[in-house]
């Protein structure tokens, strides 16, 4: 429970937050009394009271909203949760299903020896990985001192591009020089 906050200007405490649902909460008992209370105002006219025991009325209703929309409030967030948890295995579940079409494709395209197919609905081709330099950053130092000239940028940084034209072309794997191939992609471009 919030303590009152006390105002800069006059040194004064400020009154306590009035939305304070946990001194407010309606014991069950009282909750379908006051909801009978409730029930029986005519929320499209103006609200009158014309002694206190109707203000004590319109207090007790006061209680009973707030606690109404606290517990509409936390009952929203849960099916906002279930809501994203339905969404995300629904997506993880069309995913699984657009893969599993997939690979049926690229079996189709291997055993009939094809890279690439155009038919009615839709466009497949199968593409080759990319051959890529890897190298570790501890044999970053020692790479740069044994390379060709052409292979280092002016920052002393490996330039892969050139690493990888210098193999394509003499053939020598510099030292802590690896090439990697990456995996086959089947691309699919569906026609509207």
């Amino acid at each position: 429970m919030e303590t009152a906050a006390t105002d800069q200007t006059t040194g004064e405490k400020e009154p306590e937050d009035q939305t304070d649902t946990e001194s407010t909460a309606l014991k069950a008992d009282e909750l379908e009394e006051v909801a009978a209370i409730a029930a029986g105002f005519d929320y499209e006219i103006p609200p009158l009271a014309d002694n206190e025991v109707e203000v004590e009325d319109h207090l007790r209703c006061i209680a009973y909203w707030r606690q109404k929309r606290e517990e509409r409030r936390q009952h929203g967030l849960k099916m906002v949760l279930k809501a994203k948890q339905w969404m995300e295995d629904q997506e993880r579940l069309c995913v699984q299903r657009e893969d599993w079409h997939k690979y049926g494709i690229s079996c189709y395209l291997h055993v009939r020896h094809k890279t690439r197919l155009n038919l009615v609905h839709g466009n497949v081709s199968l593409i080759e990985g990319k051959e890529r330099v890897v190298f570790s950053d501890t044999e970053l130092e020692h790479f740069i001192t044994v390379a060709p000239s052409a292979c280092v940028g002016k920052k002393f940084w490996p330039l892969k591009d050139e690493i990888m034209k210098h193999i394509k072309a003499t053939g020598e794997l510099l030292p802590g020089v690896e090439i990697v191939k990456g995996g086959e992609v089947l691309r699919v471009s569906l026609k509207a």
